[in-house]
């Protein structure tokens, strides 16, 4: 199942992403849609979660084959991060600060497009899916890294000045 969080605030561009989704089902009888937080079903292999616990979530995204998220804007864009964490293959926003983070590991999108959300689940296939798998999971090792890296840099500027 391709995986979306956050459906439930227009600014993740929710019916934009379900509309492509429909659209992208009709010609892959094998996919399923797990939505959280949008309020309808809008066709058969779409199913809706209006909520998951942390622990509920963190299986979603072990255990989902792809995350989507067309969102409209970002401040730092958690939700890819937790996806690349498992190796899964992201489809994502070409905006704001997504590919600043992500660099070159997702396949990007203009948000302001169903076509353009559709044409992104059409890119990933079988045969480079391990490839997308690869590039995030080397992103998410390297934007690790950074984040105890910084952490490193503040604990010691908060003790020196002590």
């Amino acid at each position: 199942y391709y995986l979306m969080v956050s459906a439930n605030r227009n600014s993740k561009n929710p019916e934009k992403a379900v509309n492509a989704f429909k659209r992208y089902a009709e010609i892959d009888e094998n996919a399923y849609f797990l939505v959280i937080g949008y309020p309808k079903k809008v066709f058969d292999r779409m199913i809706n979660l209006p909520y998951l616990s942390d622990n509920d979530l963190a299986l979603a995204f072990r255990y989902c084959y792809a995350l989507v998220y067309p969102s409209f804007f970002e401040g730092f864009g958690y939700p890819p991060i937790e996806a690349m964490r498992y190796g899964k293959p992201v489809l994502t926003s070409n905006t704001t600060s997504i590919p600043e983070i992500l660099e070159d590991a997702p396949i990007y999108f203009s948000p302001l497009y169903e076509t353009e959300i559709f044409n992104a689940l059409t890119k990933l296939r079988l045969e480079n899916y391990s490839v997308y798998s690869e590039k995030a999971k080397l992103q998410y090792a390297k934007v690790r890294r950074c984040q105890e890296n910084d952490l490193k840099e503040l604990i010691s500027l908060i003790l020196d000045e002590k």
